[in-house]
């Protein structure tokens, strides 16, 4: 996983997870969203800004076939397909906050 420059990269995020994801665990990318500021959900609402999904659901369906992915559809919510487009998002968010720095 991408190491952000700034600390709280992902500072006021709300994130909800779902599906099986191949390269890391479950667990261990709610911490790293965590460490670094974003907020981990269990259902999608309209608070949520992001989705972040794997290829099948732990049921062995397509994470299509989904609550929280067809919840997300209906209100709009970005759907980050993997750790490497979450990847693409904490860089961009760190590129973000490097530009905006005053120092």
């Amino acid at each position: 996983l991408y190491k952000p420059s700034k600390p709280l990269t992902l500072s006021k995020l709300k994130f909800v997870l779902s599906g099986v994801h191949d390269e890391i665990d479950r667990e261990s990318l709610k911490d790293y969203i965590l460490t670094h500021g974003g907020s981990v959900r269990s259902a999608v609402s309209g608070v949520t800004d992001y989705l972040v999904i794997g290829k099948i659901l732990e049921d062995g369906r397509d994470v299509v076939e989904g609550k929280k992915y067809k919840e997300a559809l209906g209100r709009n919510v970005t759907i980050i397909r993997g750790v490497s487009e979450l990847n693409a998002l904490v860089k961009k968010c760190d590129h973000k906050m490097v530009d905006d720095d005053p120092e």
